[in-house]
């Protein structure tokens, strides 16, 4: 949601970029393409200056790659799902 987007905008614009590593996005309940969308396009802090774009079933923003699963239930996960992904 909301903070979800907020708090990976900080992420990436942290300039030293070690701080933060976003891995993966779950939201069960919005299609990937408007997902990409609102990251983009946000209402209150503006448009997105860097580059944010599907790639198959993943986002990549700013040449990083994210996982986005749509579990409605992420808890029952496996505990690392998103180990290949550099977490």
């Amino acid at each position: 949601g909301r903070i979800g987007r907020l708090v990976t905008r900080a992420a990436y614009l942290n300039q030293s970029g070690a701080d933060c590593k976003v891995v993966a996005i779950n939201d069960p309940f919005i299609d990937l393409d408007y997902m990409v969308y609102m990251f983009k396009y946000d209402s209150t802090h503006g448009v997105w200056k860097g580059q944010v774009e599907k790639k198959g079933e993943s986002i990549q923003k700013n040449n990083a790659h994210q996982h986005r699963s749509q579990r409605l239930r992420p808890y029952r996960s496996p505990r690392r799902p998103y180990h290949d992904q550099g977490s």
